[in-house]
């Protein structure tokens, strides 16, 4: 059972939609939307539409470059909406942001039209399934790359970090013969550190399992200290229960998530007025770092 706005559909009619709004009480009933969004770090595409459109945070000036560039990139059967980031994005960093969301929303039709399964002739460049590899699993693939062609450490860690670190990855590859692979690889996962987990950058967490979609929730700002992770957050409101605790949520509570980039666990602690109401150690798979 879901809410539909502005929709006309008759009983058994099966459809897509998108869900925009997953409230976390038991009476209240998913918001669902038959127009289906894919948001990237830059702009925002429209599945079976054609526009363009600009943020209004932005400037006069801004607003109009923008979509002019936006007529320029506009993808086909989508409509783009240009986010306020994009007035700092390049215009290659803008075309990587909708190349990568539409290729999500092509992978998105192949899956509703059902022409994935059962029997059919396999075309060059044609998405069957999308699979995710835990961390153990990369560096295991590239101990088996490596003994085929010379590479760096955490190869399939960086190719799967980002569309735009695939061709500086395969760059490092090439030059890790004549230069020490091992140093290169050090010197990439800082950049990456530096550029996206600087501290008190806001951190997400991605949860996949294999009864669920993805869930993700906000853990905190960052601070990395000897390779450990603290994430802290204060609640502004008292909306909801904390995570893993039937403790409702109070205005000025403080949560701290601690975690290390390849561990099975997470430690959680609910605090409130200074003193810990409740902790959670959450056993995962090994944890990974990716691009927000």
């Amino acid at each position: 059972n879901t809410i539909m706005f502005g929709s006309d559909f008759h009983r058994g009619q099966k459809i897509v939609v998108q869900i925009k709004q997953l409230n976390i009480f038991e009476d209240q009933l998913p918001v669902c939307s038959t127009i289906i969004h894919f948001p990237g770090q830059t702009v925002i595409l429209e599945r079976d539409a054609n526009f363009v459109r600009v943020s209004r945070k932005l400037p006069k000036a801004d607003r109009d470059r923008l979509f002019e560039l936006g007529k320029k990139l506009l993808p086909r059967d989508h409509g783009l909406i240009m986010r306020t980031s994009a007035s700092a994005s390049s215009s290659e960093a803008i075309q990587a942001d909708i190349d990568h969301l539409v290729q999500g929303a092509e992978e998105l039709d192949l899956l509703i039209s059902g022409s994935s399964y059962g029997p059919g002739i396999l075309q060059p460049g044609q998405t069957v399934a999308h699979t995710l590899f835990p961390k153990n699993a990369k560096d295991i693939l590239t101990n088996i790359r490596n003994e085929i062609i010379p590479t760096i450490p955490l190869y399939h860690w960086f190719m799967s970090y980002s569309p735009e670190l695939k061709i500086t990855t395969m760059f490092a590859e090439k030059v890790s013969s004549e230069v020490n692979g091992e140093k290169l690889s050090q010197i990439l996962k800082q950049i990456i550190l530096e550029k996206d987990f600087s501290d008190n950058t806001l951190i997400r967490l991605q949860e996949y399992r294999l009864t669920s979609p993805p869930q993700e929730r906000v853990l905190g700002q960052l601070n990395i200290k000897d390779d450990i992770l603290t994430m802290k957050r204060s609640f502004r409101s008292s909306r909801g229960v904390h995570y893993g605790l039937s403790s409702d949520i109070q205005q000025g509570d403080t949560s701290i998530v601690i975690t290390k980039e390849g561990s099975w666990t997470i430690h959680s602690k609910i605090s409130r007025n200074k003193k810990i109401i409740g902790e959670l150690v959450k056993v995962v798979t090994p944890i990974e770092l990716f691009e927000g």
